[in-house]
Formats: C-alpha cells, structure tokens, sequence
C-alpha cells in the first residue's frame, strides 16, 4: 500500500480483513489505519530500497506476514465493521442535508 495519494486506506482496511501483512508510508493516514506496527509495516516515505528490503523480510519470514495479518484482520474487527461505515455515512449525508 505504498500510496501517494491515498485520503482514507479502504483498500488498506480489505486488505487486512484478508490477513494481509501490509507495508505503507510513514506520515500518512494509512500508517494511522494499519496502526503500524501491530496491522503492517510502516517504512519511509517514498523509499524504494525501504519497500524492498521489508518485502524480502516478510518473504523469508512467513511466521511474520501471518502474525500482521491476525493482527489487521483483528484491527478491521474491531473497528471497521460494515453496520458503522454505513451509520455514518447517513449520519454524514442528514447532517448535509440539515444545513441546506
């Protein structure tokens, strides 16, 4: 998920419903959603070698990919469930429309 332009990391929230192990930027919001270091990786920002060198890391070590992907998929549990997401989107749509 090294993405430049990412504003919310709803990929980054799939992908570890999915047990993913993730890598992602530091100083951006999916460091944030990740909760680097428990659901993913965070590595310097725009660092190719940085990427790489973590990349090898979680190849060579499968019990390490796992260990960040139970712990995603349980951050998603916890605090992405579908019912909320919808929740406050309506919330967020009455607000706008009570302003107008």
């Amino acid at each position: 998920m090294p993405s430049l332009a990412e504003t919310f990391g709803l990929m980054a929230i799939e992908a570890m419903a999915s047990e993913c192990a993730l890598i992602v930027f530091k100083n951006t919001v999916l460091e944030e959603i990740v909760e680097a270091p428990n659901g993913g990786i965070a590595v310097e920002y725009k660092s190719s070698k940085a990427i790489g060198q973590v990349l090898l890391e979680l190849v060579n070590n499968p019990e390490v990919r796992q260990k960040l992907g139970k712990k995603g998929r349980k951050i998603v549990e916890e605090k992405y469930n579908y019912k909320d997401y919808v929740r406050k989107h309506i919330e967020l749509y009455e607000d706008i429309i009570s302003r107008h």
